[in-house]
């Protein structure tokens, strides 16, 4: 107390210099938002050194990006009519010199084999339109049977593909999110009226970006609004609504500044960032102001009341503060890049709401005028807690076996739920099942059994050319493997294609036929496909490495990571130590993130455990102020978790922070009860009275943060995104919980294992 005391003394005798640090710090760190970007690329969720990214990045060295934007043309029931093939040549010429595209492939942009008297000529598997007569049974023949065409086409030929292959920009979110809608735009009128679909890493990424920014729109000012009518309603004060209002600005700008400065980018996930802040940032300013009341309400002079006010919540909000840094903070141990940042992100955030509350709020508080202050400064009887929260509290301590029988029900059956969580971590999964963006995806996944590049890189293992029999056998063997997998389609690799150029060289007809029998006769024929654009993609020119693409279902590339092993040993089986087979590619890459997400769990919530209640127990100076905390935040997390189980709720990039995040959040109001409680018994008081005393002191405080704190993380419901309405509709829950956990949970243990209930002076 005393230490409070001497800053209030002195941040008030210098109010001038107090002020002017406060706002450069606060125009410094909001000076990084000019440098404030937004990038969902999947590379940037990995850590440097990552395997996972190791492998795609020396994958992308030889061959380039295996990003694409994918569009699905109504054939109509002809792909090869002159209508359809029209559009297709106005869609692939609109953007074959596109800056970001390095080439299209199409009907009209494609390479196929022609055998010229004995040699191999590569021409467009159109090459005009309309199609020639004598051309028509060749075309429809390689529709069939052709490895690059019948892969342009549905087996219904309902649809027809066009993939625009992006250049590789080092991962660069921007360009290809103005290409996306480039294309969107100019797709119905290329199409000439018919019906087209869009899919792909770069448009997930861009209707992402897209429904992030229109979310960010519709938060802030829900936030703003609500927050507002809650503190008016509760105070009814302009100071009370505008200056809390300030510092949670100040706060948002400053994690975002820091953001910013620190070279980080937001993402899909920071989209809770600001909506979670605001409701976090408001609770110091809460507590500052109800006691500022309280103390004004009994006789106290405005600037005693204030100094009383500020030195009675100094050191819990300190502690609330800490707690609440740390749970956030502990997502640093997440093994996803962009759930670390966001966490540490979001601990200075709540940094700084401490700073801007204890140091802004009393600045401004000092010299505000009665008319401003209004029912802060009424001097008038008023009980500090309304009777039926103390009712609560009452009963609580009276019934504590019947209380604590119930809750140990509750967890239990919350357990068992929690044995059911499973991890999900598709972007697909982002969207509802009726938006345009996942019924597009899911219609060319349809058609084209995939529309996700899965890719596996083979090595050479001995430095010898991939041209050999043995190996080219081991690649061929490799690709049946991949598309023998669920959720995949057929697969292309160079054994592929110099197995179709062999046969139009042999003149021979479609259909399975040998690969060539002999390094010689591969090299001679690669002769021969000089110019071949497919070859140079599927085959790099030392002939050491060479790839198999594989198309995954959009939804469904989770799989590639969940059987990972069992490719890799597959692979290893079929290839038979002919070549070294590694499975990579963006879908492998974005499939990753679900291996990642269990351990984060683990790894965050027990980090943010031992810290919150760690910090709890140094604080209080007593291992059982730390143990009896752990009761009422628990209780709601371990709920939520299984109501998750239960529900079939995933854990995915949002819904794996909840656990961490809310036991940082929770334990405030915990922290703001378990200080008073310890202050009663350090007075003699016993512990059910105790916890009367306490909650009929801050009851009220604590019971409207928690009506703030679970208003603001319901705003994402309103949003565009399924995991962000599962976190706000858990997280306000949890938070609910928390509440009765507080009020009813914590007195029903405190009063029947009294011995943890011990402070300074107290009596066992």
């Amino acid at each position: 107390m005393r230490s409070a005391e001497q800053l209030y003394d002195l941040m008030m005798g210098h109010r001038l210099a107090s002020l002017v640090l406060l706002v450069v710090a606060t125009v410094a760190f909001s000076a990084g938002l000019t440098k404030f970007q937004f990038d969902n690329s999947y590379t940037l969720w990995f850590v440097e050194g990552d395997p996972a990214l190791v492998a795609y990045d020396g994958f992308l060295e030889r061959f380039g990006s295996d990003e694409s934007v994918v569009i699905g043309l109504a054939a109509e029931g002809d792909p090869l009519s002159t209508e359809t093939l029209e559009a297709v040549q106005r869609i692939s010429d609109r953007f074959a010199d596109h800056a970001e595209v390095n080439r299209v492939w199409s009907l009209t942009h494609s390479e196929s084999l022609f055998n010229t008297g004995g040699m191999l000529e590569v021409r467009t598997i159109v090459e005009e339109v309309p199609v020639p007569p004598e051309d028509l049974a060749r075309l429809r023949a390689d529709l069939e049977h052709g490895s690059v065409a019948s892969a342009l086409v549905s087996d219904d030929g309902a649809m027809t593909g066009i993939l625009l292959m992006l250049e590789a920009t080092g991962h660069s979110f921007e360009p290809k999110m103005q290409l996306v809608q480039e294309v969107r735009a100019a797709l119905p009128e290329l199409a000439g009226g018919r019906t087209t679909w869009i899919t792909g890493g770069a448009p997930i990424d861009e209707a992402l970006f897209r429904y992030s920014e229109r979310d960010s729109m519709v938060y802030a000012p829900i936030m703003a609004v609500m927050l507002m009518l809650v503190l008016g309603v509760m105070f009814r004060s302009p100071a009370a609504v505008v200056l809390p209002m300030f510092v949670v600005g100040g706060s948002v700008f400053w994690a975002l500044g820091f953001m910013s400065w620190i070279g980080w980018v937001a993402n899909i996930v920071s989209t809770i960032l600001p909506p979670m802040l605001t409701a976090v940032a408001i609770a110091d300013s809460v507590h500052l102001l109800q006691q500022y009341r309280l103390a004004g309400r009994q006789g106290e002079p405005p600037e005693t009341a204030l100094k009383a006010a500020f030195v009675r919540v100094f050191r819990p909000c300190l502690l609330t503060t800490l707690t609440t840094a740390a749970g956030m903070a502990s997502l640093s141990a997440a093994k996803l890049s962009g759930v670390r940042e966001l966490g540490l992100t979001a601990a200075v955030g709540v940094i700084a709401a401490f700073f801007l509350t204890m140091i802004g709020l009393p600045l401004a508080l000092s010299v505000m005028p009665n008319w401003a202050l209004g029912g802060l400064r009424q001097e008038r009887a008023e009980r500090p807690v309304p009777p039926q929260l103390e009712a609560v509290a009452r009963f609580a301590v009276r019934r504590p076996v019947p209380i604590v029988l119930a809750a140990a029900v509750v967890v239990a059956i919350s357990v068992a739920g929690m044995l059911r969580l499973e991890a999900g971590s598709s972007m697909t999964s982002y969207f509802w099942p009726d938006d345009p963006v996942y019924q597009e995806g899911l219609a060319i996944d349809h058609a084209f059994g995939g529309s996700l590049p899965g890719e596996v890189l083979i090595e050479s293992v001995d430095g010898s050319s991939l041209l050999e029999p043995e190996s080219l056998a081991a690649i061929d063997r490799a690709a049946r493997f991949m598309e023998s997998q669920p959720a995949t389609a057929e697969a292309i690799s160079a054994a592929d294609l110099l197995r179709e150029a062999r046969r139009v060289l042999k003149n021979l007809p479609p259909g399975d036929h040998p690969l060539p029998e002999s390094r010689a006769e591969a090299a001679q024929i690669l002769l021969f496909l000089e110019g071949d654009t497919e070859i140079s993609r599927y085959l790099t020119p030392d002939r050491l490495s060479a790839r198999i693409t594989v198309p995954v279902e959009m939804g469904q590339y989770e799989s590639l990571a969940q059987n990972l092993d069992v490719l890799q040993v597959g692979l290893a089986e079929v290839t038979g130590g002919h070549v070294k087979a590694t499975v990579t590619g963006l879908a492998r890459l974005m499939g990753g993130m679900e291996e990642y997400l269990i351990e984060s769990q683990i790894r965050t919530f027990s980090l943010a455990f031992v810290l919150v209640l760690g910090f709890i127990a140094l604080f209080f100076l007593s291992w059982r102020a730390g143990l009896l905390s752990a009761v009422p935040n628990l209780f709601p997390l371990i709920v939520v978790l299984g109501i998750m189980g239960w529900a079939g709720i995933p854990l995915d990039l949002t819904t794996v922070m909840l656990a961490p995040l809310l036991l940082g959040i929770v334990v405030d109001d915990t922290v703001h009860v378990l200080e008073r409680v310890l202050e009663a018994r350090g007075h003699g008081a016993s512990v059910p009275d105790a916890f009367v005393a306490a909650i009929g002191e801050v009851g009220h405080a604590v019971a409207i943060t928690s009506a703030i704190l679970a208003v603001g993380f319901l705003v994402p419901v309103a949003g565009s995104f399924k995991p962000n309405f599962f976190f706000a509709t858990l997280s306000c829950a949890a938070i609910l919980l928390a509440l009765v956990g507080d009020l009813v949970v914590f007195p029903a243990v405190g009063t029947l294992v009294p011995k943890l209930v011990r402070g300074p002076g107290s009596t066992p």
